[in-house]
């Protein structure tokens, strides 16, 4: 029996491209598992597969920059572990999508077995970020994102309160962050797994924690020596991602032959409106031009 693959999606408000990215990734090789937020306005009822089996975890209200966010992941990987083993399990958004077939992504990860594809940032403002996030508590992260002037001065007195006591959640470990998006093994995962109640004593009330946990726990481990590769944040996932900057910008049909000709697997991010623009993306890889 050939190894199996476990997809994980996190789905926020994108249900066509949901519909788009199951269809891509129904193999008789993969089983899926999604998260519909609970805030979404659609449920599981519209979609099915034909090849995959295909599970729905009960939804919780995930919002940006919050411990929730882990919440979810780490529900995705507890599901999947239950209904494994497989080779390798891919975390993905309503936003992404596979510019190469099953088959490539299958073989590769046959070729490359053993190796964690996790993304590591090596920006020269990374380490002061990390600790900034790490160690204060932070209180109402479900309305950070909100940015209004009473959150964002709210938000400066409690940590400026915090560094005033010496408050530091983050004294004795090497932290490191990078792109939440990453395909990981089935051993990595029981790791994971193991250290759920670890994951969450250090890092619920803290800022972004879903772009550090899994870099951090996995760097100060054994599995650190297998990661594919630590030099190139979006290498060592096996992402492509159209940075401008500190932005990631929507994709755009021009941008579709240096995608193709990238040795990495998956793209993001896509909206709804480039439904068009993704099925340009499946026909290459069906071979038709």
């Amino acid at each position: 029996m050939p190894p199996r693959h476990a997809y994980l999606i996190i789905s926020y408000e994108q249900p066509r491209m949901l519909a788009r990215l199951i269809e891509a990734i129904d193999d008789e090789r993969n089983d899926i598992f999604v998260h519909i937020d609970k805030k979404a306005s659609w449920d599981s009822s519209m979609y099915e597969v034909q090849s995959s089996k295909l599970y729905f975890i009960p939804r919780i209200d995930a919002r940006w920059g919050d411990y929730s966010l882990v919440e979810v992941e780490l529900h995705l990987i507890e599901s999947a572990l239950q209904h494994g083993p497989y080779s390798y399990l891919h975390l993905l958004s309503d936003s992404d999508y596979p510019f190469k077939s099953q088959d490539y992504i299958h073989a590769e990860c046959e070729q490359l077995a053993g190796r964690e594809f996790i993304g590591y940032a090596k920006t020269n403002d990374t380490e002061k970020e990390i600790y900034n996030k790490v160690r204060y508590y932070y209180f109402f992260t479900k309305k950070f994102r909100e940015n209004t002037l009473p959150h964002r001065a709210f938000k400066y007195l409690y940590t400026r309160a915090q560094k005033c006591l010496g408050i530091n959640r983050a004294r004795g470990i090497d932290f490191k962050r990078g792109s939440q998006w990453c395909s990981i093994t089935m051993d990595f995962a029981r790791y994971v797994n193991a250290h759920r109640q670890e994951i969450e004593r250090q890092y619920r009330r803290t800022y972004c924690p879903d772009e550090i946990f899994m870099q951090t726990l996995c760097w100060n481990s054994p599995f650190r020596e297998h990661l594919y590769s630590t030099e190139d944040e979006f290498e060592g996932c096996k992402r492509f991602i159209n940075w401008h900057g500190r932005d990631i910008h929507w994709f755009e049909e021009q941008d579709i032959k240096d995608m193709m000709a990238s040795n990495r697997w998956f793209a993001r991010k896509f909206k709804e409106e480039q439904i068009a623009l993704v099925d340009k993306i499946q026909k290459r890889i069906n071979g038709v031009r």
